[in-house]
């Protein structure tokens, strides 16, 4: 870990120690209040409900476990993994210091979703979105998930490589797999023409690292 990231990861240690405490007024200080709270089960809270009934930790206090952490200027992201079961946090610098702004839980011990059956070309999410965004940053990211996504549906693994970090780890309940490995499945995708239509909303979730 590089000292500066030191001080992201001081929030990111309180925060567990809270949670693990079942320490709500603590960990509540350290959420954002954009914070989007993703359990293993699909459950998705806000701040509110998140701060409310505090949700215990999937990985406990993750004693003894070396976190993966990257540092993007105002966001550091950390992951951490044990078995099949990881957590993904993602921290935001504001004013009054790190908040976390997303936690996403991903458990491989629950039963994997298929894929969705039928088409293979989608609407939503890769060409409509019901979103306007806000700042010329929120129309560029969404412009590159965008593509990355239509990427996808078309096993495009080159440009879907243009929108993806090194780093890149995408967790699901039946799958683990680095930019490498996806790339490699988009290909093979591509030569069999096969449907990459996505798994039906609510009925799992995974976790892109």
């Amino acid at each position: 870990m590089l000292a500066r990231d030191a001080d992201a990861m001081q929030a990111d240690r309180a925060l567990m120690a809270a949670l693990t405490a079942g320490d709500a007024a603590a960990a509540a200080a350290l959420f954002d209040g954009e914070l989007t709270w993703v359990d293993c089960n699909g459950r998705v809270l806000d701040k509110p409900p998140a701060a409310g009934a505090l949700p215990k930790p999937l990985l406990g206090d993750e004693a003894g476990l070396t976190p993966s952490v990257h540092r993007y200027g105002a966001v550091t992201t950390v992951a951490v993994g044990r078995d099949k079961e990881f957590t993904l946090r993602i921290w935001v610098s504001r004013a009054a210091g790190w908040r976390l702004i997303a936690y996403h839980e991903v458990s491989q011990n629950l039963p994997p979703v298929p894929h969705g059956p039928g088409r293979k070309d989608w609407d939503n999410p890769c060409r409509v979105l019901p979103y306007e965004p806000r700042t010329a940053d929120e129309r560029d990211c969404l412009a590159a998930w965008q593509q990355l996504e239509i990427a996808v549906m078309h096993h495009e693994p080159e440009v879907w490589a243009q929108h993806v970090a090194d780093e890149f780890l995408v967790v699901g309940a039946a799958r683990r797999h680095t930019k490498a490995d996806r790339k490699a499945v988009l290909a093979e995708q591509r030569r069999t023409n096969a449907n990459s239509a996505p798994a039906p909303p609510g009925l799992g979730a995974a976790i892109r690292l």
